[in-house]
């Protein structure tokens, strides 16, 4: 317990000190096309989204003025970036925990996490969190790097990113199983080989096979 309470302090430290120059510095580092990421959601008319780690809100613009969006961080820096970005969507903003969120079971339709669990102590807590406040069959959509084929270069360079607040990889097949959630796409995304764009799907108790 001890742990996760550092980490997450830790991570809205360096979040609250990012905050200040993510849209023009770190962004370009990890730029990606965020309508593609958007519209992978597949969202209907007046479905409710959960965005986790939904940082200075660059995807807010990107979502249709038919569905409401919560957007949580736990960084109030990010969120106070975030709200001063334009959309068309229902949009509220909300600093929570993706481990733990404020929010009944079954209350949203869809979630969308991009570049969360890789930051995260505890990635597998935030797929179970969103497996219960997402309805049966609903949708979740992740964009991420996982561990790919150079695992040498990785380790040697993980202490400095996750120092830097930007994580680790870790290997999907581990995070997915016994999650309930099941991969309905997987496709590798960018120029980055470890790079991911997965489409789930909450299949709630069940296991996934993947």
């Amino acid at each position: 317990m001890r742990n996760k309470i550092t980490n997450t302090l830790y991570l809205r430290f360096v979040y609250g000190l990012w905050a200040k120059v993510y849209d023009n510095f770190i962004d370009r580092l990890f730029s990606f096309n965020r309508k593609k990421v958007i519209d992978a959601l597949n969202i209907k008319k007046h479905e409710k989204i959960v965005e986790v780690g939904v940082g200075t809100g660059l995807n807010l613009p990107h979502y249709p003025k038919s569905c409401t969006v919560i957007g949580t961080d736990i960084s109030l820096g990010m969120i106070k970036k975030a709200k001063r970005k334009k959309h068309l969507a229902n949009v509220i903003l909300k600093i929570a925990d993706a481990r733990k969120l404020p929010y009944t079971k079954d209350f949203f339709d869809k979630a969308l996490a991009t570049y969360v669990l890789r930051v995260s102590s505890n990635p597998k807590m935030i797929l179970h969190e969103l497996q219960r406040v997402v309805r049966t069959g609903g949708t979740l959509v992740v964009l991420d790097q996982f561990m790919g084929k150079n695992r040498m270069l990785l380790t040697i360079l993980q202490p400095c990113k996750v120092m830097l607040g930007w994580g680790r990889e870790y290997n999907l097949r581990d995070l997915v199983t016994g999650t309930g959630w099941k991969i309905i796409s997987n496709h590798r995304y960018g120029c980055m080989t470890n790079t991911r764009l997965l489409v789930l799907s909450n299949e709630k108790n069940t296991t996934s096979k993947y």
